[in-house]
């Protein structure tokens, strides 16, 4: 959910966040570079927004995308023709202190304004 939630506060529509997130998630797993990560979020018409539509385009069921893709291309194109089980993401520190950064950006600042409006827990949290 961090990874879609970075997208987002990055700037990035909710079905390209969660894109992103679900590619960005299994390119963690499959311990490839973060550094694919972070550049893809500081791109606005990078691979976040041109990569769903390329792998649309060539996706054949068959394959499966090594000989065609790599890095980032190739969690999406993974993502795109199965739904593989995804276990324990391991980041850096960094990595996860820049996806907290742009993840806050989607946050509502607390004000009496937003809390009239319904924000928060209100007088009654019963969670």
């Amino acid at each position: 959910m961090l990874l879609q939630k970075a997208a987002r506060g990055a700037g990035f529509g909710v079905a390209q966040a969660r894109d992103f997130g679900t590619a960005a998630s299994l390119h963690l797993y499959a311990s490839r570079s973060e550094v694919d990560l972070i550049d893809a979020l500081k791109d606005p018409v990078g691979p976040i927004t041109t990569l769903p539509a390329v792998i649309d385009d060539l996706l054949d069921p068959t394959s499966d995308g090594c000989g065609v893709f790599t890095g980032l291309a190739l969690s999406y194109f993974q993502t795109a023709t199965a739904r593989p089980t995804i276990g324990r993401i391991m980041m850096s520190d960094g990595l996860n202190a820049h996806l907290n950064t742009l993840a806050a950006k989607t946050y509502v600042p607390a004000s009496d304004a937003s809390r009239l409006a319904g924000a928060g827990a209100g007088l009654t949290d019963n969670d």
